[in-house]
């Protein structure tokens, strides 16, 4: 088990194809902070590890809202999904989820999925703004729209227990 009051040095984010370092700098403020120095792959925080996670888990939130997103509003309008809105958040059950009103909702622990898995849980959930539920006609639709569908969904099972899925992640 990972030392709660130790962070990572490094995050690797295999569906963005990224790694940021992760450093510590004296503490300039009373309060702890994350800040991010993209065209670097860095990020520098001050303050306690159990301070910081929580600022960790907000720049995951942050890098799904920033990258994963667009690809969800991007594939709506190619298939002319009646996509209603659109977010991220922090779950640990579920990749995704979709609501009635038509709006999806996207793990920020997709981060650590490869680009075809995190594509396929786009896709998944964009096929329930058509069918609301996992009937054969559901399946049917999604294999249609993402061929090997059905393949992808078995791997991600047990995707979160992959050496890709750090041990520290259930700290956050």
């Amino acid at each position: 088990m990972w030392d709660k009051h130790r962070l990572p040095t490094q995050i690797h984010l295999p569906a963005l194809g990224q790694c940021w370092n992760l450093s510590h700098q004296a503490e300039t403020t009373p309060r702890s902070q994350l800040r991010a120095i993209p065209s670097e792959n860095h990020l520098i925080y001050t303050g306690t590890p159990a301070e910081v996670w929580p600022l960790l888990q907000r720049w995951f939130i942050s890098m799904a809202k920033t990258h994963v997103l667009p690809e969800l509003h991007r594939l709506a309008m190619l298939h002319a999904d009646p996509l209603a809105g659109s977010g991220a958040r922090w779950n640990h059950t579920r990749w995704g989820s979709c609501s009635r009103a038509g709006r999806i909702n996207l793990s920020a622990r997709l981060l650590w999925l490869e680009p075809a898995e995190v594509n396929y849980v786009i896709h998944h959930e964009l096929n329930h703004l058509h069918h609301f539920d996992h009937s054969l006609v559901f399946w049917q639709a999604l294999e249609t729209r993402l061929p090997g569908a059905k393949l992808l969904d078995r791997g991600l099972r047990h995707a979160s227990r992959r050496a890709s899925f750090p041990v520290w992640l259930a700290l956050i």
